[in-house]
């Protein structure tokens, strides 16, 4: 069989911390770490992670994956394996306070600080891995610069942070302190607006891939915001190559110029060159996907690829 973790069920949101080789590591509110073991099961499937309603998934640079996700019941806490215990210490962590989250979406990693989506508290958390704390969140509920409603997706290119300000419908740019520096996109169907905006990605060169899930597009933008060109488009059936449904999530492989689409209606991942031309769909022996929502791709070259409605983080090599 596949190699899997299998929460323990409970009543709360749980954040859960271990791996696929059984050391326990991190767990914090709204997040898991893991340490995935390299390749196949015993029948040659892909391995996964089984967790409640996974969201978004991210590589830190030595190699460990975190995940966002919450539990059916929309109720929040985590539980955590301390050192040398055998079983998990419950937490309870609900609210808007520093630590606590509602509904956790994007997350993105650069350094040692993890940036996640505190999606229904209109806010970026970020997460300290090496000091293992929580530091000053940033932004707010609300329609101005500098504020979100329900972000999602988060991507990293130098210095600054692109986040997809879904709701209001364009991409807020940060620094890495959280200062707002800009924003494009707005409301609307031509080439520069958007709408529900739910990730982004950003190439080697600095173009900047944002899935507009509504329009079933990918459109590209310099890192200034100003328009490139655009692909995909509505699909109508899952058996139109390079055509979308809904899409959510988006990363870049910046040794290969290829970019991975969550085509998250058709149930499916597609693969394009950096021009917007389809390549192939990624497809592994063993991966039944349902609703693909966030991927993530490793230094290495795996494609975590959350699925909500499966109860699954697959990890897929490309």
């Amino acid at each position: 069989m596949a190699d899997s973790y299998r929460a323990r069920p409970v009543t709360r949101r749980m954040f859960l911390d271990t791996s696929l080789k059984g050391a326990a590591a991190l767990a914090l509110s709204g997040l898991a770490v893991f340490a995935p073991r390299k390749g196949f099961g015993g029948e040659f499937t892909q391995p996964f992670l089984d967790m409640p309603s996974p969201q978004f998934p991210a590589w830190t640079p030595d190699g460990k994956l975190l995940v966002t996700f919450v539990a059916r019941d929309g109720s929040y806490g985590f539980l955590q394996r301390p050192g040398g215990a055998k079983d998990f210490e419950s937490f309870r962590s609900v609210g808007s306070a520093p630590g606590q989250f509602n509904w956790p979406q994007g997350i993105a990693v650069h350094n040692s600080i993890a940036y996640i989506a505190d999606s229904n508290n209109g806010r970026m958390q970020r997460f300290d891995l090496g000091g293992q704390r929580f530091l000053d969140p940033f932004g707010g509920l609300g329609r101005k610069s500098g504020r979100f409603l329900r972000p999602m997706g988060i991507c990293v290119f130098a210095d600054e942070l692109f986040i997809a300000d879904t709701r209001n419908h364009r991409i807020q740019v940060f620094s890495l302190q959280g200062e707002v520096k800009r924003n494009f996109g707005e409301l609307g169907d031509a080439n520069d607006q958007f709408r529900l905006p739910t990730s982004c990605a950003v190439s080697r060169q600095g173009e900047v891939f944002v899935v507009d899930s509504k329009h079933a597009l990918v459109k590209v933008f310099d890192t200034e915001g100003r328009f490139l060109r655009k692909f995909g488009g509505l699909s109508s059936s899952r058996r139109e190559p390079g055509l979308l449904s809904a899409p959510v999530g988006i990363s870049a492989d910046g040794k290969e110029d290829i970019v991975y689409v969550a085509d998250t209606g058709n149930g499916r991942i597609q693969a394009f060159d950096k021009n917007g031309r389809w390549l192939r769909f990624v497809e592994a022996r063993g991966v039944e996907l349902k609703s693909p929502r966030g991927t993530a791709l490793s230094a290495t070259g795996e494609l975590a690829v959350s699925d909500p409605d499966a109860g699954k983080v697959w990890l897929m090599t490309v």
